[in-house]
């Protein structure tokens, strides 16, 4: 599960960080078939937020994991997850919030280029 949620949110990051664009909040989602026999059925979502507008990609996964860990129940076989995100600001809009939780990263920019031009390359995904 937690490859899955990873994957997306790292597809989620790169499209967000290809729009110039800003999102202050993440929604992570899961549940098992409501089909399943011999198992009851559970889903769940659960929703992040910072008080910062961020775009990096690591920071978005984090938030996602963390959010996973809060509603993910161990010994169950889950059919589906994904994110959302959510509370979009533009690049020239986005402020940075002095007493908020992120804090942006020493050369974000050029290593988010350089992982998503890696990623894009079809060689394989950081």
């Amino acid at each position: 599960m937690r490859q899955a949620i990873c994957t997306y949110a790292e597809r989620a990051a790169e499209k967000v960080l290809g729009e110039r664009q800003f999102c202050r909040e993440i929604s992570v989602f899961i549940s098992i078939s409501p089909h399943a026999e011999n198992e009851i059925y559970y889903s769940s979502q659960a929703i992040g937020k910072l008080l910062t507008p961020f775009n990096d990609t690591r920071d978005i996964i984090r938030v996602a994991m963390e959010i996973l860990d809060r509603i993910c129940l161990d010994n169950l076989r889950y059919m589906k997850a994904g994110i959302m995100l959510s509370d979009f600001f533009s690049q020239h809009v986005a402020l940075l919030n002095q007493f908020g939780d992120h804090k942006p990263q020493a050369n974000r920019e050029a290593l988010m280029r350089v992982t998503d031009g890696l990623n894009q390359s079809g060689k394989g995904k950081l």
